[in-house]
């Protein structure tokens, strides 16, 4: 089938790419440090030589935190301003970082970082327009959900029956995910358009995948259920994983935090075959052609 294929191929394109992926996890390991790190100096300075710190590593202690957060008001005030922003420029720069990765899964060839580092720049405001775009349409898509919700009396406090709220919480629900993945779909193969038609407006691509989408609706969506049934699996087994490692010691801690660095390694990997499948499936069924003229 033409959706199992382009993930078989996925996998080979994720592996020919092994470079690209080791500095996009490095830059998402960077962040992460740069935000951790102020977190982890406070609590060092303020639990780290006492017998508090153990405790919470062994059972989470919502009382205790939530003290410690009352009695460091302008110090927990600071760190998360300085959390928001540093999160706010991880997020322009993984926009950034976008233009690089699906130019360089498009170009399908031995990977640059001069073409990598090019593309990022080349393609960064229209994918800057693209996801500001996608997030203004999931927004509505879930003011729509919540409005729903309220208006056919979905509250489980004026309901008689516990059953009458749960079945209309699966149906909303379930018409809600099934959007929401449409969605999800539409910004997966524009972005793909977008390198492959090269085109200043951002309106021809997401039309096209649209059309794209629409005519060849199985193949997308079951390639799209396989990548996430994939990472729902690894997800399952990092869970287990985790609940299984109790941090108690020196050891225990370092293997939560390998098992962690682990899940970010294939949590980025797994975004990227998900876009190179989709690559591969629109290389087959898409009938527009490839244009270099910018419009």
């Amino acid at each position: 089938m033409e959706a199992i294929s382009a993930f078989l191929k996925g996998w080979g394109t994720l592996f020919n790419h092994k470079r690209m992926w080791l500095m996009v996890y490095l830059f998402n390991a960077l962040f992460a440090a740069i935000i951790l790190l102020p977190a982890k100096n406070f609590l060092t300075n303020t639990i780290g030589n006492s017998l508090a710190a153990d405790k919470i590593l062994q059972k989470f202690d919502y009382p205790y935190i939530s003290d410690i957060i009352d009695n460091h008001i302008f110090t927990m005030s600071m760190i998360k301003d300085q959390s928001i922003v540093v999160i706010v420029l991880f997020l322009v720069f993984s926009i950034f970082m976008m233009g690089g990765i699906v130019g360089s899964i498009r170009r399908d060839s031995n990977f640059s970082f001069r073409l990598f580092w090019s593309d990022c720049g080349y393609y960064f405001w229209r994918f800057l327009r693209l996801t500001l775009f996608f997030l203004i349409i999931h927004g509505i898509l879930l003011s729509i959900a919540a409005w729903t919700f309220t208006s056919i009396g979905l509250n489980p406090f004026k309901m008689e029956s516990d059953a009458i709220f749960m079945t209309r919480f699966k149906w909303v629900a379930t018409i809600y995910l099934f959007l929401a993945v449409f969605i999800f779909m539409i910004q997966d193969y524009s972005k793909l358009q977008i390198v492959k038609q090269d085109k200043t407006l951002i309106n021809r691509p997401i039309l096209q995948s649209i059309k794209l989408i629409f005519r060849n609706f199985f193949p997308c969506l079951l390639l799209y259920i396989i990548n996430l049934l994939v990472f729902l699996v690894l997800g399952g087994i990092y869970y287990l994983l985790r609940t299984n490692v109790t941090m108690t010691s020196d050891g225990t801690i370092l293997l939560a935090l390998i098992i962690g660095q682990l899940l970010l390694i294939v949590r980025i990997g797994l975004k990227f075959l998900n876009l190179m499948s989709a690559n591969h499936l629109m290389d087959k069924i898409d009938d527009f052609p490839v244009e270099t003229q910018t419009a």
